[in-house]
C-alpha cells in the first residue's frame, strides 16, 4: 500500500544530515507546500527577548516544528556537551542564566516561526526585542538556522561575563534622561504607555544585582524581571573585542528574500540591510531603541495595507510567553494579536485557540491539504477527490495511520494516531482540528431526591485468578505487581495462556455451589457453572455485607434489583431438560434473585466487555426512578468451563484481539493485545434516598459510593469494532455531570486500559480531551494531577466481569486512600500514550514510585469500552464517616495495630509462604517471557504492612 512509502516534500527538515541545508533551500522546501491559506491582513512576526520562557513549558507544539531536527543539528555543532535537543529544552526552559538562555530562547521563537510558515503564515515585517533580533534576522532571511544559533550561543557567552539584574518600569521622558545613575542604566526603551496622562514610558533598566535591588526599594512599582546577567549595558562595549568573538557580515541580498520581508533592528530602530560584529557589539552595549523600532515597523506596515485585503494589522508573538501586548498596541490599536505559546497551558490546546482565533477575525482560512505532495504515483489522500472520504473506505489501518499522522503532526501540532479515530477524513480534521471544544459542565445535584440518588457499597465479594479470596490479597497482588497470568491448570484444556482460577470453576465445584444455593440433582448439573459462580458470590457478598446491612436490605425484597453482567455463552453442556434453562445467560441474573426470594427487578446485561458498569448504570437509573432502594450489581466471567471453551480463545485470536505474549501490556511500548481471564465480583448497594429500613434508623456500613454514571454507543464506524474517541469522551464528561462534578475533578480514573497498541492512546485522548476543556462550573481538582490505573496489567481482562473487577479496585484505593504504583512494561511508554498524556497539560499522570495519597473527597472514575462500542463511565467518592465513627486513628490505636501486626507476623508469613508457594507452582506452568515481566519492587512489603495495619485499625475501632 503505498501509504506505508509517503513522504512529505518537507522531509528535508526532518532528517539530521552532517550538512544543513543553506537557509535559500529550506525555504526552498517550505514554499511550495502552503498548509494554509494564509493570514491576509499585514502580519509582523514579534519575537520576544530574555525572559519568556519557563519550566512547565511542554515540548509538543516545539517538537511538531518542521525545523527540529535543523535546529538540533545546528546546537550539536556550536554548543559544548550538547546530546540532544529535548534535553537541551528540558534542562534550559525557565533557567535565565547565560550563555544558554539566550540559545534556548531563540531556539524557541525559530521553532515556532517555522511552523507558522509552514502553515502559509509568512510576514511583511519582523522585529525582536533584545535577544529576539536574532530570530528576527532569521525570519527575514538574513540569517540561516546554524548562524542563528552560532549567533545567540556567541552572545549567550558575552553575557555570562558580568552577573546582574534587570528590571521593569514607567518613567518619564524627564526621569529616563536622569539615567544612568551610577551603575543603573537603561537597557531598552520599550514604547510609549498609550493614554498616560503623564507621558510615561516602558523601560527597562539593567545593572549590578545591589543597583537593582536597591532601585526596586525605591520604586515600588518596579518589576524584576527574570534575566540573571545586566544585558545591553555599557560594560559589556568591549567584550565582544575581548573575548575574540567574531560575527560574520551579512548582506541585504538574502534578507530580502523571500517575498521582501522587512528587518526591523531593535537596536538601530530602522530597517537594516545587514549585520556584522560591530553591530552585535552595539546592540550588546547600548540601550536598545524598540520605541523607535515599533514606529518604523507602523510606517512600513501603512505602505502594505494597499496591497492586502482589509486595514486590520496581524500580529503573531512568537516567543514561549505572550510579553508584548503593550507593544502591540502602539503598532496599531485594533491589532489582532496572536501569540504561539503560554505558561502553564498546554502548548497544543493553546496554538489551535489561537488559530481559531485568527480565523474567527476572517484573516485566516484554515488548513488547505490540497497542495501537500506525498511520494509515489496515486492520489494523495489530501487531494480533493479524497479529502471527505473517510480513512477507513480508503484503506487506511493501523499500519498506515501512524504513517500519516506523523506526516501530517507539523500541520495539526499534537496530532497521533489516536486522533484518526476522531477525526474520520482529512476534511474533518483539517475542519475541526482547530475548533474549540465543548465545555465541561457539571449538573446541579440536590441531595435526598431520589432522582439524586447515589449507591453505597455495602458489601463486595469476588473471585479473581488465580486464587485471590480477600481484599487484602487484592490489594497486596496490586501493589507487589503480581500478574496472574499462566497455562490452564487442567491440562486437558486446550487454551491460550489467561488469568485461570486455580483451583478451576469447574463443572464439579459449580456443582457444589449450586447445591449451597438450594439447586440439586439434574439441574444443578445442567446449569452453566456461571450461574453458580454468581450464587457463590451472592453469599460472600452478603457475609460481607454482615448480618445488620443483610437484614436491613432483606426486609422489603421486592424493593432488591439484581444487575449483573455477563457474555460467554457456555459450551458443552450435557443434554437435559433442564439445559435451555441452565445455559441461558438471560437466566442467570434471575437465578441470584430467585435463590434469595427477591422479586424486584433482575437482568443480565450483555454488552460484552462494559457488561458490569452497564449494569452499575442500570441500578443507579432504577434507584434514582424510584424503584428500588437496594441493589446486587456485578459479572462474572468464565473461559475455562469445558473443553468447547477452547474455540472461543482460538476465535477471539484469529480476530486479533488476543496478545501473543499474554499480557495486557497497558500504557506499554510492548502492547500486542488482550489476554482473557475469568472471575467474578458482586456489590451490595444501598440507595442513599434510603434514610429508614423498617422504621428504624440504622447506621449502615458504605465502603465506597456510587455517585454517577453515563452509557452511550459509538458513532458510526468501520469496522464495527473501531474504537471512538468522541464517545469515550462524552460518555466521561456524562458521567461527571452525572455525579454534578466536572472531569477534571477526577483523582484517579481506572482506565478500560486493555493492552492494545492503538486503543491505550485512544482511551488517553478522550481522557485528556475531557480533562482539559474550560471549565464553567464546579470545583476541578487543579492542584493535583488524575492518576491513571489499570487492573488488566495484572489480572488481566476479565471482559464481562473487567468493570467490576474495576469498580473493586476503586473502592479499595478510596478505603485506603492510597493509588498503588506500578511498573510499565518493557521497553516502556508507548510514544502514542505519552503524547495523549502531553495533551493534558499535566493532569494526567502516572503514580510516582510507592504510590500516591488521596485525599478524603477523593473521586475515582472507572471506564469499561464494549468492543461492540458500548461505552460506560461510573463515578466512585470515597465514604464519609459513619455517625458515631472515629474519623481519626488515635496513637493508642495505632500502636495496637502495630503490635498486632507484630504479635501476627508468623501467622502472616506462613499464609504468605502457602501463597507463594501456590503462585510458584502457577508459574511452573507460564511461558518464560510472562513470569518475567517486571514487578514494581521496593514498596512491595511497606505496602503490605501499611494495608494490614489499615485492616487491623478498622477492627479495632
Amino acid at each position: 500500500h503505498f501509504f506505508s512509502k509517503i513522504t512529505m516534500n518537507v522531509s528535508g527538515m526532518n532528517e539530521h544530515s552532517q550538512t544543513l541545508p543553506s537557509q535559500e533551500d529550506f525555504l526552498c522546501t517550505l514554499a511550495p507546500i502552503k498548509g494554509f491559506n494564509g493570514i491576509t491582513a499585514p502580519l509582523v512576526f514579534l519575537c520576544p527577548g530574555e525572559g519568556a520562557h519557563s519550566a512547565d513549558a511542554d515540548l509538543v507544539l516545539l517538537k511538531s516544528s518542521p525545523s527540529w531536527n535543523a535546529v538540533e543539528g545546528a546546537l550539536m555543532d556550536t554548543v559544548p556537551d550538547f546530546t540532544s535537543l529535548e534535553s537541551f529544552l528540558k534542562l534550559g526552559l525557565g533557567v535565565h542564566t547565560a550563555p544558554t538562555s539566550p540559545v534556548v530562547t531563540t531556539v524557541v521563537t525559530i521553532l515556532h516561526l517555522d511552523s507558522w510558515r509552514l502553515w502559509g503564515v509568512h510576514p511583511d515585517v519582523v522585529l525582536g526585542h533584545s535577544i529576539g533580533e536574532v530570530s528576527a534576522l532569521y525570519a527575514s532571511g538574513l540569517l540561516s538556522i546554524s548562524e542563528a544559533i552560532e549567533t545567540a550561543y556567541k552572545l549567550g557567552v558575552a553575557a555570562a561575563k558580568f552577573e546582574g539584574k534587570m528590571v521593569h518600569v514607567l518613567l518619564t521622558e524627564e526621569q529616563i534622561k536622569s539615567f544612568p545613575r551610577g551603575e543603573l542604566s537603561v537597557a531598552s526603551v520599550n514604547h510609549s504607555v498609550l493614554n498616560d496622562k503623564h507621558g510615561k514610558v516602558s523601560v527597562t533598566l539593567c545593572g549590578p544585582a545591589s543597583a537593582v535591588e536597591e532601585y526596586l526599594l525605591e520604586d515600588m512599582t518596579a518589576t524584576e524581571l527574570r534575566p540573571q546577567h545586566p544585558w545591553h549595558h555599557p560594560k559589556y562595549h568591549d567584550t565582544l573585542a575581548l573575548l575574540g568573538l567574531q560575527f560574520a557580515a551579512k548582506n541585504t541580498t538574502r534578507g530580502r528574500s523571500p517575498g521582501g520581508v522587512v528587518a526591523v533592528s531593535c537596536a538601530t530602530g530602522e530597517a537594516i540591510e545587514g549585520v556584522s560584529t560591530a553591530h552585535w557589539a552595539a546592540w550588546l552595549s547600548q540601550p536598545l531603541k524598540f520605541r523607535e523600532a515599533l514606529k518604523c515597523v507602523r510606517s512600513h506596515l501603512q505602505t502594505r495595507t494597499d496591497d492586502k485585503k482589509g486595514t486590520e494589522v496581524c500580529i503573531i508573538e512568537l516567543g514561549a510567553h505572550p510579553v508584548m501586548t503593550d507593544a502591540v498596541a502602539t503598532i496599531s490599536t485594533n491589532a489582532i494579536h496572536a501569540a504561539t505559546m503560554r505558561r502553564g497551558v498546554s502548548s497544543v490546546e493553546f496554538i489551535k485557540n489561537q488559530r481559531n482565533l485568527l480565523r474567527a477575525k476572517g484573516v485566516f482560512d484554515g488548513p488547505d491539504l490540497a497542495n501537500l505532495v506525498f511520494a509515489g504515483t496515486r492520489p494523495s489522500c489530501c487531494s480533493p477527490e479524497f479529502s471527505n472520504v473517510p480513512f477507513a473506505d480508503q484503506g487506511i489501518g493501523s499500519v498506515q495511520i501512524p504513517v500519516l499522522a506523523k506526516q501530517l503532526a507539523a500541520y495539526f501540532p499534537g496530532l497521533g494516531p489516536q486522533d484518526f479515530y476522531r477525526y474520520a477524513s482529512i476534511e474533518e480534521l483539517r475542519a475541526c482540528w482547530d475548533a474549540p471544544a465543548l465545555s465541561a459542565v457539571a449538573r446541579p445535584v440536590t441531595a435526598d431526591s431520589p432522582t439524586s440518588a447515589s449507591l453505597d457499597v455495602m458489601g463486595l465479594s469476588f473471585k479473581l485468578p488465580p486464587n485471590v479470596q480477600t481484599t487484602c490479597d487484592v490489594w497486596n497482588a496490586l501493589v507487589r505487581g503480581d500478574v496472574a497470568i499462566g497455562n490452564p491448570p487442567d491440562p486437558s484444556f486446550k487454551g491460550l495462556p489467561a488469568g485461570y482460577l486455580n483451583p478451576p470453576f469447574d463443572s464439579k465445584t459449580a456443582i457444589a455451589a449450586a447445591r449451597v444455593a438450594g439447586v440439586q440433582g439434574a439441574e444443578a448439573k445442567a446449569m452453566d457453572p456461571q450461574h453458580a459462580l454468581a450464587l457463590h458470590l451472592a453469599s460472600k457478598m452478603w457475609e460481607d455485607a454482615g448480618p445488620q446491612a443483610t437484614t436491613a436490605a432483606k426486609t422489603n425484597l421486592s424493593r432488591i434489583g439484581v444487575y449483573i453482567g455477563a457474555w460467554q455463552p457456555p459450551a458443552g453442556a450435557p443434554r437435559s431438560a433442564y439445559r435451555v434453562l441452565g445455559n441461558q445467560l438471560s437466566a442467570l441474573s434471575s437465578r441470584v434473585a430467585n435463590a434469595y426470594a427477591i422479586t424486584g427487578p433482575a437482568m443480565t446485561i450483555n454488552t460484552a466487555c462494559s457488561s458490569s458498569l452497564v449494569a452499575m448504570d442500570a441500578a443507579l437509573r432504577d434507584a434514582r426512578a424510584g424503584r428500588i432502594d437496594f441493589a446486587i450489581v456485578g459479572g462474572v466471567n468464565l473461559v475455562a468451563t469445558s473443553p468447547e471453551a477452547a474455540e472461543a480463545f482460538d476465535d477471539l485470536n484469529r480476530a486479533g484481539m488476543l496478545s501473543p505474549t499474554a499480557r495486557c501490556h497497558t500504557f506499554s511500548d510492548a502492547a500486542d493485545g488482550y489476554v482473557r481471564s475469568e472471575g467474578g465480583c458482586l456489590f451490595l448497594l444501598k440507595s442513599s434516598a434510603v434514610k429508614a429500613v423498617g422504621g428504624r434508623q440504622e447506621a449502615l456500613p458504605c465502603r465506597a459510593r456510587i455517585v454517577g454514571s453515563a452509557v452511550n454507543q459509538n458513532g458510526p464506524r468501520k469496522p464495527l469494532t473501531a474504537v471512538d474517541p468522541v464517545s469515550q469522551e462524552a460518555v466521561i464528561r456524562a458521567a461527571c455531570a452525572d455525579a454534578g462534578v466536572i472531569p477534571s475533578a477526577l483523582s484517579v480514573v481506572e482506565m478500560h486500559g486493555t493492552g492494545t497498541r492503538l486503543g491505550d492512546p485512544v482511551e488517553c485522548s478522550a481522557l485528556a480531551a475531557a480533562m482539559t476543556q474550560q471549565e464553567t462550573t464546579g470545583s476541578a481538582n487543579t492542584g493535583s494531577p488524575c492518576f491513571l490505573t489499570a487492573a488488566k496489567m495484572h489480572f488481566g481482562h476479565l471482559e464481562s466481569a473487567a468493570g467490576a473487577l474495576g469498580l473493586l479496585k476503586a473502592v479499595l484505593m478510596l478505603e485506603r486512600r492510597i493509588v498503588p504504583a506500578f511498573a510499565v512494561c518493557k521497553p516502556g511508554m508507548n510514544p502514542s500514550v505519552v503524547q495523549a498524556m502531553e495533551m493534558s497539560c499535566g493532569k494526567l499522570a502516572l503514580p510516582p514510585h510507592g504510590g500516591a495519597k488521596l485525599s478524603d473527597d477523593a473521586l475515582v472514575g472507572v471506564s469499561s469500552f464494549g468492543f461492540a462500542g458500548n461505552n460506560a463511565h461510573v463515578v466512585l467518592e470515597a465514604a464519609q464517616a459513619l455517625p458515631g465513627q472515629a474519623t481519626t486513628i488515635s496513637s493508642a490505636v495505632a500502636e495496637a495495630a502495630v503490635a498486632a501486626v507484630e504479635s501476627t507476623n508468623a501467622i502472616e508469613k506462613e499464609e504468605q509462604a502457602e501463597t507463594t508457594k501456590t503462585t510458584q507452582q502457577h508459574k511452573q506452568k507460564v511461558p518464560k517471557d510472562v513470569a518475567a515481566a517486571p514487578r514494581t519492587e521496593p514498596a512491595a512489603s511497606e505496602a503490605a504492612t501499611i494495608d494490614f495495619v489499615w485492616n487491623v485499625c478498622v477492627q479495632v475501632i
